[in-house]
């Protein structure tokens, strides 16, 4: 499974892609502050998301994907800077 994040650096909004994957149910796709804290959290359907990341503030952020049952699917680390 692989998944791309676009633009990274970002500014305002990315763009996630992931292709790979053998389950036909939603992934989650959540983005942690460095400290592990839990900032956004979305559904992704059919192999791609656009999530608002305007209210990040400049940092490096980790993007985790889990399936519905919570499993750990993939990470990638994303950088905000405006």
């Amino acid at each position: 499974m692989w998944f791309s994040i676009v633009p990274n650096p970002a500014q305002n909004s990315v763009f996630i892609k992931y292709s790979g994957i053998k389950s036909k149910n939603d992934l989650t796709i959540s983005i942690y502050a460095i400290n592990g804290r839990k900032l956004i959290s979305k559904s992704m359907h059919h192999g791609n998301t656009t999530i608002d990341t305007s209210e990040l503030a400049d940092g490096i952020y980790l993007c985790i994907i889990n399936d519905t049952n919570g499993a750990f699917v993939s990470q990638q680390k994303l950088t905000i800077i405006r």
